[in-house]
């Protein structure tokens, strides 16, 4: 499942450095402060197989629905087991504004905010 894979991720990130199976550090730091984990070759479930959404809100009270919805992973059906077969690194964080401008000196915000700031997430790249 995803919630596991960053979970794995998290973890990962609050260790101390150590040497991976490719000799990487599971957690490393690239020229511009994105952090990023080393994710080795394996096999794991992503995905669910719960009952369908609708069932599930059926149950709640339309005040908690909202709130319910924002934890279930409804389009992620059905389970199937993922397999990496390389070792590759991947942020531990979203790519914020302000590293997305390195990669990208030209990016403008497709949504005009007043109050955006280069630590905010960067949204609607194409």
């Amino acid at each position: 499942m995803l919630p596991a894979l960053i979970a794995a991720i998290q973890l990962l990130a609050n260790q101390p450095p150590a040497t991976g199976a490719q000799g990487r550090p599971p957690v490393s730091t690239n020229s511009i402060g994105i952090r990023l984990a080393a994710l080795e070759p394996g096999s794991f479930t992503m995905g669910q197989d719960g009952p369908p959404l609708e069932d599930y809100l059926r149950q709640k009270p339309l005040a908690d629905v909202a709130k319910a919805t924002s934890r279930i992973d409804f389009d992620e059906k059905p389970a199937h087991m993922v397999t990496i077969t390389r070792p590759f690194l991947m942020g531990v964080t979203e790519v914020t504004v302000g590293q997305y401008r390195h990669f990208d000196s030209g990016f403008k915000r497709n949504a005009p905010r007043s109050n955006t700031a280069d630590d905010d997430a960067a949204c609607g790249v194409t």
